[in-house]
């Protein structure tokens, strides 16, 4: 029982510290999209596409091929934000009507992307989830002329979406800094060097955390996702005025960088699947900048113009304002009301305001840079609650609606 104890303990570990020329290959023609070691040119199947110009191009695919790997693989530009974790609507086609009923049914996480897809027809799908099989061969994909990213969740309303210039005067910026981030990321499979890596969570890794001796309260993406953070913050009309800057600092101190206008996936899953992919390998060992992906960034064009999400370097104080007060939120710190307080603040001053973004712990996380600790309440509050106050109260002082 030990020696098994201690083999499955040194699995996950080895795991997690794969080294990066050993899970990527570099080799152009030879890429880990759906089947590893396809080159150009292999496959039995053909698959016509019909990029955004109306340019022709014959590919060939092999069983399992989805249209977003065979797209990598012969450099079609077909955009994937998500990088094929049904976080985003980037890589919609339209298929032929002969071939689009011998497919499987879309799950109900790709309808939801596809409902925010633009010039969604009945033949619409996800290319990341379209798989070739020998009753798909010859079929014919349409890249639309325009797709819909991360940062853009919309259809005709105007209250969805982010002002184009903002009008928030520079001088009115809050800095919110979600400290102690419970995100990791960790390579399960040892045998597959090419399986996907996954933010771990308390809810679906209990057996493993039990075996590294970590506490499940350490696996908390929720925290900083839905049910806490991220949404309050950047749905908040503070953030779509252009007043707000979020930074995530993680408890392996990675710092991420929030791009205003990124809209985070409302799932869990999806949002695993975004975080997991994108900055994966230096959220488990931040030390290692080698082990990064080939990048350290989430973009919301193929191009990567537009980086939504961003590991930027540590420590996340160089990204203040040298005249920004600094606050942190305590429960054991002396209460005040928020908006007397900022009011009280000299006019045009930025503000930091870090916010415990993990389960439980003393609230030590920012004394390294913080001018003054603040209660807002008798009880103690979620971080969720915590941002809206603050969001809230800045809305009031700074007159937004």
């Amino acid at each position: 029982m030990q020696f098994k104890e201690a083999f499955l303990r040194a699995q996950v570990n080895w795991t997690v510290y794969y080294p990066e020329d050993r899970l990527f290959n570099r080799d152009p023609l030879v890429r880990l999209h759906g089947k590893s070691g396809i080159a150009k040119g292999e496959g039995p199947y053909t698959v016509h596409f019909i990029t955004s110009d109306g340019e022709k191009i014959d590919v060939k695919a092999t069983e399992g091929d989805t249209m977003l790997d065979l797209a990598q693989r012969y450099d079609i530009d077909l955009e994937c934000a998500c990088e094929g974790s049904l976080a985003c609507s980037t890589c919609h086609v339209i298929c032929d009507a002969d071939y689009y009923d011998k497919m499987e049914e879309p799950s109900d996480e790709e309808n939801d992307m596809l409902d925010l897809a633009f010039g969604l027809t009945e033949t619409s799908r996800l290319g990341c989830q379209i798989e070739m099989n020998q009753e798909l061969d010859g079929l014919t994909v349409r890249i639309p002329s325009a797709t819909r990213n991360l940062r853009v969740d919309v259809m005709d309303n105007n209250e969805d979406t982010m002002p184009e210039n903002s009008t928030a005067s520079p001088s009115r910026k809050v800095i919110v800094v979600l400290e102690n981030a419970s995100l990791e990321a960790a390579r399960l499979n040892t045998y597959r060097p090419d399986s996907k890596m996954q933010l771990l969570n308390c809810d679906e890794h209990q057996s493993i955390l039990k075996r590294l001796g970590r506490d499940i309260a350490d696996a908390r993406p929720d925290i900083v996702h839905q049910r806490e953070c991220l949404l309050t913050l950047l749905d908040s009309p503070l953030n779509r005025s252009g007043h707000l800057e979020v930074y995530i600092h993680t408890a392996k101190g990675v710092v991420i960088r929030i791009n205003p206008e990124c809209r985070i996936p409302r799932t869990i899953k999806r949002f695993s699947g975004l975080m997991g992919k994108g900055q994966c390998d230096l959220l488990v060992h931040p030390l290692d900048r080698f082990q990064l992906l080939e990048r350290g960034s989430i973009t919301g064009d193929s191009k990567g113009h537009k980086k939504l999400l961003e590991i930027v370097p540590a420590p996340v104080t160089q990204y203040f304002p040298s005249n920004a007060r600094k606050f942190a939120m305590s429960w054991n710190a002396p209460r005040v009301r928020l908006y007397r307080h900022f009011k009280n603040l000299p006019e045009g001053q930025p503000i930091v305001v870090a916010v415990g973004a993990m389960a439980k712990g003393p609230d030590t996380f920012a004394d390294s840079y913080v001018d003054e600790k603040i209660g807002i309440s008798q009880y103690a509050l979620s971080a969720a609650v915590a941002c809206g106050k603050v969001c809230c109260a800045l809305e009031d002082l700074w007159d937004v609606m």
